[in-house]
C-alpha cells in the first residue's frame, strides 16, 4: 500500500516515509527497509533534503504488483537439506 500511495500522490511527486508512514500506519524504520530494495530494484527514487523523499522512478500504470512484490520478499535460505543435496556423491557416504 506504500507504494499505491506515491502512485496516488501523482506523476513527479515526492513524499517522505514519515508522510507514508502516518498515512498507512506503518512504521518509518520498516519503510526504509522496504524503499531500500525498492529503490536498488529501480521502482523508486530518492530524493535528499529538506523538501525531500521518495517518488515513482517510472510511471505506475509501468508497474506491476509482481515487480513491488519480488524485491520486497526474503530471499531464501539455504537448509540442511538442500546443502546435502550438493555435495558430491563420495562425500555423502559414510561406509568406508
Amino acid at each position: 500500500m506504500a507504494v499505491a500511495d506515491l502512485a496516488a500522490q501523482g506523476p513527479n511527486a515526492c513524499e517522505s516515509l514519515s508522510a507514508i508512514g502516518a498515512c498507512q500506519a506503518i512504521s518509518v524504520t520498516f519503510l526504509e527497509q522496504l524503499f531500500g530494495k525498492l529503490r536498488r530494484a529501480g521502482l523508486v527514487d530518492s530524493v535528499r533534503g529538506a523538501q525531500g523523499g521518495y517518488s515513482l522512478a517510472r510511471p505506475a500504470t509501468a508497474i506491476s504488483l509482481d515487480a513491488i512484490i519480488t524485491p520486497s520478499m526474503p530471499r531464501p535460505k539455504p537448509t540442511a537439506a538442500r546443502q546435502r543435496q550438493r555435495l558430491p556423491a563420495r562425500a555423502a557416504r559414510t561406509d568406508a
